[in-house]
């Protein structure tokens, strides 16, 4: 979405304005640390997975970028029960492994993905996997079908691509974009309904600014919030539509739950491949009493040492 606001930006590089560059060889490759974590009222957790990004293919019509997740660890949060624990371990590990051929145009945005079909066939490995080592640990049947049906179900599910495409559509947000410094700019998005359902409308923005002493780097941060007042009035239609079928009163605004959802942003970008170095992203929703904070972080890791021949 954001790469359609290059439209509203002048092609000409002029004055305070900065061109990133989208100019990948096919074989480059970068390593990426992702951070992944969680807060709610009952816990908190943090999870930590090595990814590979490489240029797989190159042409006029854009790229073709594989993301290759490795093992994921995690580093916080882990229950002190041995049974959750063990619960917890190996569902983490659900996308150890998981390879995603990337679908990018020529400025570098994310187009889809190339193969949806191999990931499902990956999650259906990963879900014969998990119901052998549950069946192993003596786990009674119904708790396993239970709780492998419904991670299959949400990661192949309608927003499977959605879902599997997060971290580089976050990690691609402004690559090949040319961006005005020092000027926020304003745009109408959407926002994930912390009740399920249809997202909400929201009003997003960014701004991009000069970092004094990096000058080999570029500072966006950029953010969104739902429009409260439509998102309301959405929730309303939606409840009393729901009442009316069931021969019930509708709702009134005063008996809606109050929704807040929020996203905010920080890169730090090279200005010499147009790639972020470091990103911070931070969604803080809440539904009446209930609230969540999610967080994804992913940064740019040195070159592995060649190994010895």
């Amino acid at each position: 979405m954001l790469a359609s606001l290059c439209l509203l930006l002048s092609p000409l590089a002029l004055g305070d304005r900065v061109q990133l560059p989208a100019n990948w060889q096919e074989k480059q490759d970068w390593r990426i640390e992702l951070i992944k974590g969680r807060e709610d009222e009952q816990k908190k957790t943090r999870s930590r997975t090595d990814l590979q990004l490489s240029v797989e293919a190159k042409s006029e019509t854009g790229y073709i970028m594989r993301w290759r997740y490795g093992k994921t660890a995690i580093t916080e949060g882990l229950p002190e029960e041995a049974r959750a624990r063990y619960f917890a371990e190996r569902m983490s590990s659900i996308s150890d492994g998981l390879v995603l051929d990337v679908l990018c145009s020529p400025s570098g945005s994310v187009q889809g993905l190339v193969h949806p079909d191999k990931v499902t066939q990956h999650y259906e490995q990963m879900m014969v996997q998990m119901h052998a080592l549950f069946t192993e640990a003596k786990v009674p049947p119904k708790t396993i079908d239970a709780l492998l049906k419904q991670t299959f179900e949400t990661v192949t599910g309608p927003n499977m691509e959605t879902l599997t495409l997060k971290e580089a559509r976050l990690f691609f947000r402004f690559s090949g974009m040319e961006l005005e410094l020092d000027k926020k700019v304003e745009f109408e998005t959407e926002l994930p309904n912390p009740l399920g359902g249809d997202p909400y409308p929201a009003i997003g923005w960014f701004e991009a600014r000069a970092i004094p002493d990096q000058p080999a780097e570029l500072l966006i941060e950029c953010g969104s919030s739902i429009d409260a007042k439509r998102a309301t009035e959405l929730m309303l239609e939606s409840l009393s539509e729901m009442a009316k079928a069931a021969g019930k009163p509708p709702p009134t605004p005063e008996q809606l739950p109050k929704i807040e959802v929020e996203e905010r942003s920080t890169y730090y970008i090279d200005r010499g491949n147009g790639l972020p170095r470091l990103v911070e992203n931070r969604r803080s929703s809440k539904a009446g009493t209930r609230a969540r904070t999610d967080l994804i972080s992913m940064r740019l890791l040195p070159p592995a040492a060649p190994q010895a021949k």
